[in-house]
């Protein structure tokens, strides 16, 4: 299973890291984690191995795609000053979900539970904040010729 995570995150490199400047950075983050969302409600009901394999890649190529973009939004929306901060709290904050990972596992035994708590509502939470209260970098509306939002 873990080569399928892998394999889709490369995948995902390949194929996302050029739509980024076409269709944007909220846009594409919107498409990374509704990908995330999907491939765990596939990994969550799934009913063979084969089934839960095909949702952890669906998952796996939006991921890691996602936590990049929060890099770019931090280096096109954040003061040099405060930049680096930004990036050690994410660094952080993906460390301690790691560390919680591993609790969570020892002490609930349910991995479908497990897969709902833990992964499923953070990512429709995320897509929920990306849709509502993140808007695109300036860079990203410039680059896409709409100045006049990037000036807002």
């Amino acid at each position: 299973m873990i080569t399928i995570t892998y394999l889709g995150t490369v995948v995902g490199f390949l194929i996302l890291s050029f739509v980024g400047d076409l269709l944007g950075r909220k846009r594409l983050m919107i498409i990374c984690m509704s990908g995330v969302v999907i491939g765990l409600v596939i990994a969550i009901f799934c009913q063979s191995l084969m089934m839960a394999g095909i949702g952890l890649f669906i998952a796996s190529v939006g991921v890691q795609n996602a936590f990049n973009i929060c890099f770019y939004f931090i280096a096109e929306t954040v003061s040099e000053d405060f930049r680096e901060k930004a990036s050690v709290a994410i660094q952080l904050f993906y460390g301690l979900g790691v560390l919680l990972n591993v609790i969570w596992y020892y002490w609930i035994k349910d991995w479908q539970m497990i897969f709902v708590l833990f992964y499923f509502l953070p990512a429709v939470t995320s897509v929920l904040g990306v849709v509502f209260i993140v808007r695109d970098t300036p860079i990203c509306l410039v680059m896409r010729n709409s100045p006049s939002k990037a000036l807002q």
